[in-house]
C-alpha cells in the first residue's frame, strides 16, 4: 500500500439561489475531516491523512456521493435539476521520497448545478452532514439492492428537465422503495408509502376498484390507462406537470427514510 501525507478531494455543488455563509467541520473516521466551505458553489472538502491511497479514496468518494444524495433530497421541494455526480478535483501531497518532498495535482472541474428557490439554513447542512456521517456507519449498499437502486432512480428523474418523463421515473422509483420494505411493489404500496411521508395527500376513490388512490397514482393511471379513463392523456399530461414538485418532494420524503 502507498501511505500518502495528505490527499484532498474537492467536491463543488452550485446550488443557483442558496446563501451559505458559514464553515461546518466535521471528523468522518481517524483519517479523514469534512470541510464545508462557504463558497458559491458550496464546496466539500475531503482531507484524507495518514492512510493507502485506495482506502482515502474510496472512503472520500462514498462520503461525497453520500453527503450529494442527502443534500438533493432534503432539497427536493424546490430542486429544478439535479445533474450527475461530479468527478471531483484532487490534490495529493505524497509522503516524501528519499527525503524529497513531492506533490501532484489533477484538477478537474466538479460542478453541480442545482437550481433551487430556497436559502439552505445551518442547521439543515448540518443535518445533511450528521446523516452522512451516520450513513457511513453502515456497510456499503451494493448495487441491484431496492432500496438503493429507488435513490438512485429518483436522482436519475431529477436529471431530466421533461416533466412529465420525471414525474413517471419519480413514481417507479417508489415502486422499488415499496419492494425494499417486503412489498410487492404494487400502487396500493406506493400509495402507503406516499401517505406515511404526507398523510393529508389528497386522495379519491379508484374508478373500479374498493378502494382509494393518492392523486399521484390517479393521474399516473389516467396517463398510462387513459382508455380505460376517459381517454384524456393530454389533460393527464396537464396534472402531471402540476403535480411532478409535489411527488418530487413526497418522493424525496419517503426514499431519507430508506
Amino acid at each position: 500500500m502507498t501511505q500518502i501525507g495528505t490527499l484532498r478531494y474537492t467536491y463543488e455543488f452550485l446550488l443557483k439561489g442558496v446563501v451559505w455563509s458559514d464553515t461546518s467541520k466535521l471528523t468522518v473516521d481517524d483519517h479523514v475531516e469534512v470541510v464545508i466551505e462557504p463558497e458559491s458553489p458550496i464546496r466539500l472538502v475531503l482531507i484524507a491523512r495518514d492512510t493507502d491511497v485506495s482506502s482515502a479514496a474510496a472512503l472520500c468518494e462514498r462520503y461525497a456521493r453520500e453527503f450529494y444524495t442527502r443534500l438533493v433530497l432534503r432539497s427536493a421541494a424546490t430542486v429544478e435539476t439535479a445533474p450527475p455526480f461530479p468527478t471531483p478535483a484532487i490534490v495529493r501531497e505524497l509522503a516524501g521520497v528519499a527525503g524529497m518532498n513531492c506533490q501532484q495535482s489533477v484538477n478537474v472541474d466538479a460542478y453541480i448545478t442545482v437550481s433551487v428557490t430556497h436559502s439552505i439554513r445551518k442547521s439543515e447542512m448540518d443535518v445533511v452532514a450528521s446523516e452522512t456521517v451516520q450513513r457511513l456507519q453502515q456497510p456499503p449498499s451494493s448495487s441491484g439492492v431496492p432500496g438503493t437502486d429507488a435513490v438512485e432512480m429518483f436522482l436519475t428523474a431529477l436529471q431530466i428537465d421533461n416533466q412529465t418523463v420525471r414525474f413517471l421515473i419519480i413514481y417507479s422509483s417508489l415502486a422499488l422503495a415499496a419492494i425494499s420494505r417486503s412489498s410487492l411493489g404494487k400502487q396500493r404500496d406506493i400509495d402507503s408509502l406516499l401517505l406515511s411521508a404526507n398523510p393529508v395527500l389528497p386522495q379519491t376513490r379508484h374508478p373500479t376498484r374498493a378502494h382509494s388512490e393518492t392523486v399521484y397514482t390517479k393521474v399516473r393511471n389516467d396517463f398510462i390507462h387513459a382508455e380505460e379513463r376517459g381517454s384524456d392523456p393530454e389533460g393527464a399530461i396537464v396534472e402531471m406537470r402540476r403535480e411532478v414538485m409535489n411527488l418530487q418532494r413526497d418522493a424525496a420524503r419517503v426514499l431519507l427514510a430508506q
